[in-house]
């Protein structure tokens, strides 16, 4: 019976510890992400990979790996997930796999999630968490590193902003799969779209291609829309959503609001309701939603996170 009432406590326990090294995961995954780890493995789904294969990929594109380190980098992706490990055959050594999860960190894929763990690169991208006692919940400094100095950032270091906006565009052509296949119609009704912290264009990018009768307004911060790609039918305009947004016949949001406090984003709605007829006019604003604890927890908590 005691021992009954120590598996909980256990669970916990573990748990706790895993809480406590959170930072390992996202950091092996950086790390094999910025080797292209993935590629290498979801390179060869029918056959998989021993470490010593992976080890020859990669001194092909650089310095020889230590096969140690590599060893246990692998071993722990796969305990996350990440890669399914095996025995093989001939040597009886562990052999990596593909799985669901890995497809999403190749570099080389379409849909793909990998320039937004390469952020991790920048240490002010880590920093403003070390401070988020002080900074955010007590406020009992300025806030250096907070959410809206991202964009100053972006302006004054170029390579970040690159970097940055590749996140974004990976991001949001996830996410736009998704809002296309259940609004579609909710778009062919629009004559002219414009998209409020547009980017780069990725997501009128998409919007376009599935409904050429939509003409598209990218609208964001200058130097941002200055690296942005020309796309037909999309017109890219610099300026800031506070001072004022073009008009059009609807606007678009995704993933906007959530950066800004209440009080600035009154100031950005009222800025939308002078640009779009107040009858016909349409606001789309696509953002996470919270949700309770234990509702569908492990598909939520990565909302959670990013809401912080």
């Amino acid at each position: 019976m005691a021992g009954e009432h120590n598996v909980p406590d256990l669970e916990s326990q573990i748990r706790a510890w895993q809480a406590t090294t959170a930072l390992v995961y996202t950091m092996s995954l950086h790390c094999a992400v910025e080797l292209g780890i993935p590629d290498i493995v979801n390179e060869a789904p029918a056959t998989p990979l021993r470490v010593s294969r992976i080890a020859a990929a990669l001194r092909s594109t650089g310095p020889p790996p230590d096969a140690s380190v590599l060893h246990r980098l692998m071993r722990f992706l796969a305990h996350k997930g990440v890669f399914a490990e095996c025995l093989d055959p001939t040597t009886g050594e562990p052999a990596y796999a593909p799985t669901l999860i890995s497809r999403w960190f190749s570099r080389r894929s379409e849909l793909s999630l990998a320039s937004v763990v390469l952020l991790q690169k920048w240490g002010f991208q880590a920093s403003p968490w070390h401070d988020l006692a002080e900074r955010a919940v007590l406020r009992r400094r300025g806030s250096k590193h907070g959410k809206q100095d991202l964009w100053a950032i972006t302006a004054a270091e170029p390579e970040y902003s690159a970097a940055f906006n590749a996140a974004m565009v990976g991001m949001s052509s996830i996410a736009m799969r998704a809002v296309t296949a259940v609004y579609k119609s909710g778009f062919e009704e629009i004559r002219t779209l414009v998209d409020v912290g547009g980017g780069t264009g990725a997501v009128l990018k998409a919007i376009t291609e599935l409904c050429p009768s939509v003409r598209g307004i990218n609208f964001d911060l200058p130097h941002v829309v200055a690296a942005a790609p020309e796309c037909p039918r999309v017109e890219h305009v610099g300026g800031s959503m506070f001072d004022g947004i073009p008009a059009g016949d609807a606007i678009f949001m995704k993933l906007v609001l959530l950066c800004f406090d209440d009080k600035d984003c009154l100031r950005i709605l009222k800025n939308c309701q002078k640009v779009i007829q107040q009858k016909s006019g349409k606001l789309i604003i696509v953002d996470n939603r919270g949700g309770r604890v234990g509702d569908r927890q492990r598909r939520l908590s990565g909302r959670h996170e990013e809401n912080i």
